[in-house]
């Protein structure tokens, strides 16, 4: 799909229906996103880049922007690269102050970045995290690959009282299980590769330098499959959100959301009560007090 067309769903979807002022003037986290996706993402090609400014804008404009029955190769890169750019704003506002911004992971599986053996993987070492269909795409590999440092730096810089939390349904390997495959051979090998990401999931959790809680959630659907941040801008409580599958769960005609409103808004509102069933049960009562 070319930037024409990502750029006019953009432009013609009903992104949203509040007025601006419900949902939050425009703010520094985004406009240092913008800035700093040649730095963050080294080899980032003109369309795609161009995609992500226009995801962007259109946060900043709507606060919501939601695109139905979108190519993997497209939208995993475009979405998944503009969730990267704000949690690498997170890191500086978390250093600052911890008590700030709230990470919370809520997909299927452990989170595909914790999984990797070398945040520097090389493309035959990605290729396991990946749904087959989308092994050929190299967006999904940009993707994957640029956003592993930023949430290993997140992990480390996070702390013990407000952590990293990744929620996950199942562990890869019970995933791997459940899936059909072509040959018997196939199978095995899923799931030998599935256990072993979980064991490097397992070996980050338990490093010291980084401070992650997890939580098994039997409530995490696909249709919640995604992430969750809460932030404070100017004293206020923001959500900023994405809706996705994840990676080895990759197909087309999927739908993608991302949102960043006030959580005193209309939409702030209703996401809140969407995922909070996902979330660890202290979150809610820290952006309320």
């Amino acid at each position: 799909m070319s930037v024409e067309h990502i750029s006019k769903q953009l432009s013609t979807q009903n992104l949203s229906a509040e007025p601006t002022d419900k949902i939050g003037q425009p703010h520094s986290i985004i406009y240092n996103a913008l800035a700093s996706l040649d730095k963050l993402v080294p080899g980032i090609n003109d369309e795609i880049k161009t995609n992500i400014d226009t995801l962007l804008n259109e946060i900043k404009s709507n606060g919501v922007v939601e695109i139905a029955n979108q190519p993997n190769e497209v939208a995993r890169p475009t979405f998944v690269l503009s969730q990267a750019t704000f949690e690498h704003g997170f890191i500086d506002r978390i250093a600052n102050d911890p008590k700030s911004v709230i990470c919370i992971i809520h997909t299927d599986t452990p989170t595909t970045p914790l999984c990797m053996i070398n945040i520097e993987s090389t493309e035959r070492d990605l290729n396991p995290l990946i749904a087959p269909c989308a092994r050929g795409d190299t967006g999904t590999k940009l993707s994957i690959g640029a956003r592993a440092p930023i949430v290993h730096k997140l992990c480390k810089t996070c702390t013990k009282d407000y952590p990293y939390y990744v929620c996950y349904k199942q562990t890869r390997e019970i995933a791997a299980e459940s899936k059909k495959y072509d040959s018997d051979s196939g199978k095995i090998d899923a799931i030998g590769e599935a256990k072993e990401q979980d064991k490097v999931f397992n070996r980050h959790y338990e490093n010291g330098e980084y401070n992650i809680q997890r939580h098994l959630h039997n409530k995490i659907t696909p249709e919640l499959s995604g992430a969750s941040y809460l932030y404070q801008e100017g004293g206020t409580w923001r959500y900023f959100g994405i809706s996705a599958p994840q990676a080895k769960d990759a197909q087309d005609h999927k739908d993608w959301k991302v949102w960043d409103v006030a959580v005193d808004s209309v939409q702030g509102k209703e996401l809140v009560k969407k995922y909070q069933h996902v979330w660890p049960t202290h979150v809610l009562p820290r952006i309320k007090s």
